[in-house]
């Protein structure tokens, strides 16, 4: 078993594993390849599609991205799904954080989750992204319905 921050080496090349809570799901290691200044973050963060978050939170989402760029700096970020990128966590975080913080406020504003999913779909940081998310149509809510009953939970 691997834990986080531990370093495993190879000579020329080492991994170093990264686990900050639930985030896709329970068990989400990230895997840094220190040389190449490269972190493959599995299903954490995706281009242009949601990751399936049934057993995940979107606040540990965050805080996952927030401990894992302090403790790597500067990555290329190599998504389970999509094309590897710099900039892959902060875009996904923004598609995220509009399901989210929505979600949130719809609770706070004692919305119902119909309402919350309409003010989801107008949120521009979801609306920006809609036409090029794989199967965001199909899915979008569900994961406003997931986003939703983990705001019940958080602001109660």
């Amino acid at each position: 078993m691997v834990k986080n921050g531990q370093i495993l080496d190879f000579g020329d090349t080492r991994l170093k594993m990264h686990f900050y809570g639930t985030a896709h799901t329970p068990c989400d290691l990230s895997v840094e390849v220190m040389e190449d200044r490269i972190t493959h973050v599995g299903d954490i963060a995706m281009e242009n599609r949601i990751a399936n978050i049934d057993d995940g939170s979107y606040p540990g989402t965050f805080k996952y991205y927030e401990q894992l760029v302090k403790n790597t700096g500067d990555q290329t970020w190599i998504p389970g799904h999509g094309n590897p990128s710099k900039g892959l966590l902060n875009d996904y975080k923004e598609l995220m954080a509009g399901i989210w913080e929505t979600c949130l406020q719809a609770v706070k504003d004692n919305k119902d989750l119909s309402a919350a999913k309409a003010l989801v779909l107008k949120d521009p940081r979801v609306a920006s992204r809609a036409a090029r998310t794989m199967g965001f149509e199909a899915n979008i809510g569900k994961y406003t319905s997931l986003a939703f009953l983990e705001a019940e939970k958080e602001a109660f």
